[in-house]
């Protein structure tokens, strides 16, 4: 979801719903703190939940940086979440592109389209470190731009070197 024109230092309310039913709350244990929002309103019901939009830094605007992390290239199942059986991981159907690549091009294109001056990819571009999926990550990011120039890359820790064969 992608919301525009909020005005800074202003807090919005609001609801998740799903065919008119309000989602009820699920705990994520991974996350610290308030997943839904910048103060505790809503927290143990189903909402309303509430954000506040930071004010901009003073002085004049230099460029935008649209960062991202995770791409997970290579993966083939998304939301997996390993020893927590609750969250269900979603894959592609049969037939499609790869949810990682498909995934990675979008982010491409909107970047671009809003106007973003860098592109900082934050780790985990693969799943596992496979030359091949390395590889199509970069090309799909050099639709951005050029390598170290408009865009810049960080290794995490699916992005190890690997030993053996494998």
């Amino acid at each position: 979801m992608e919301l525009r024109d909020l005005e800074p230092g202003q807090t919005y309310y609001y609801q998740a719903r799903s065919n008119g039913k309000l989602a009820s709350l699920t705990r994520f244990t991974l996350v610290n703190g308030n997943a839904v929002g910048t103060d505790g309103t809503g927290l143990g019901t189903t909402g309303t939940f509430s954000f506040t939009t930071p004010e901009p830094p003073s002085g004049r605007f230099l460029f935008s940086i649209a960062l991202c992390n995770d791409l997970h290239m290579g993966e083939t199942q998304a939301g997996r979440v390993s020893g927590s059986p609750q969250y269900i991981g979603i894959t592609q159907a049969p037939g499609l592109p790869p949810y990682p690549e498909v995934m990675l091009e979008s982010l491409v294109d909107d970047v671009k389209a809003a106007g973003a001056r860098y592109l900082l990819a934050a780790g985990d571009i693969s799943a596992e470190a496979l030359p091949v999926d390395l590889s199509r990550a970069g090309r799909l990011l050099t639709r951005f731009g050029d390598y170290r120039q408009d865009y810049f890359v960080m290794r995490g820790n699916h992005d190890r070197a690997h030993i053996g064969d494998a």
